[in-house]
């Protein structure tokens, strides 16, 4: 089993990234979006809001986001699913904790980590070319945030760390590639 998880801040291309590997592997994984969790809890009371880190609810939306992802993973370990989840990951003891309930689950599970590095005037510049577009500082205010509490991630955090840099994202095909051969 493969547990894969991207890490980076907010519009640095986690995303993007998830889903050339899924279209390279379109069998081979489940995916947990964590944005779309966070979305489909802001159609429901109590957790509406402005969908902003500024908003009433968005430490509560956070919160439950992080449960229903974190049960998620622990049910599809269960099933011995390979799972991408795409999310910040900002904290290191979340990661942490996430990858000590799979391996509780399946002890040889292979553990990849995605860092996501992209670098911040660039992320910076999305932040407010989305904000311009729709007419708001949600993005913005975002950036800042995730800056205040993300911890860079290191390669003593899973069994396989690729720093991807934006750029040669094949490479990183090829690696995956490599030890789902293995697997079988």
């Amino acid at each position: 089993m493969i547990y894969l998880f991207t890490v980076g801040l907010s519009l640095s291309g986690k995303s993007w990234l998830v889903e050339k590997i899924k279209e390279r592997f379109p069998k081979s994984f489940i995916t947990i979006e964590s944005r779309s969790i966070h979305d489909m809890l802001n159609t429901i009371e109590p957790f509406q809001d402005d969908n902003s880190p500024k908003g009433s609810s968005y430490e509560l939306r956070q919160e439950f986001t992080k449960e229903i992802r974190e049960l998620l993973i622990k049910l599809f370990a269960k099933e011995g699913l390979n799972i991408i989840q795409d999310s910040c990951n900002l904290k290191k003891e979340e990661r942490q904790r996430r990858v000590l309930a799979v391996r509780e689950i399946v002890p040889d599970v292979k553990i990849f980590l995605i860092f996501v590095d992209t670098h911040k005037k660039e992320i910076e510049r999305r932040a407010n070319d989305l904000d311009k577009e729709k007419g708001n500082g949600v993005w913005k205010d975002l950036f800042i945030k995730q800056i205040e509490e993300f911890d860079i991630p290191t390669k003593e955090e899973a069994d396989f760390f690729i720093h991807y840099n934006g750029k040669d994202w094949e490479s990183v095909i090829e690696k995956i590639s490599q030890v789902l051969e293995d697997e079988v």
